[in-house]
Order: structure tokens, then C-alpha cells, then sequence
């Protein structure tokens, strides 16, 4: 599994759980914590995509 296959199952999991804790909860401060992480996955992945050339597989 690559970097950026790892960062989309972990974007994925979080995403889950936030709309898990939304669903519950939408004023729970946890879910501030979990948004703020997840963003700064994306940022990641959006990082490595960029830097990683046209060509490659």
C-alpha cells in the first residue's frame, strides 16, 4: 500500500467518524478536534499528489 493509499483509508476513517459524532452530537467540541485533523490530512495528501510526477503509476 503507498503513502498516499494509506493517507486515503486514514481520511476515509476519519471522515466516518466525524459524521458519527455529528450525527450524535453536532455541538460536541470533539468534533471541532476531528475536523481540524482531518484537514490537515487532506492537506497532506493534497501535498504528496502534487509532488509526485504526472508519469509515475
Amino acid at each position: 500500500m503507498t503513502e498516499i493509499e494509506k493517507l486515503e483509508k486514514k481520511i476515509n476513517q476519519l471522515r466516518k467518524k466525524m459524521y458519527t459524532i455529528y450525527e450524535s452530537n453536532p455541538t460536541d467540541s470533539k468534533l471541532l478536534e476531528v475536523s481540524q485533523e482531518l484537514d490537515s490530512l487532506l492537506n497532506d495528501l493534497w501535498a504528496k499528489s502534487q509532488s509526485k510526477p504526472k508519469d509515475a503509476p
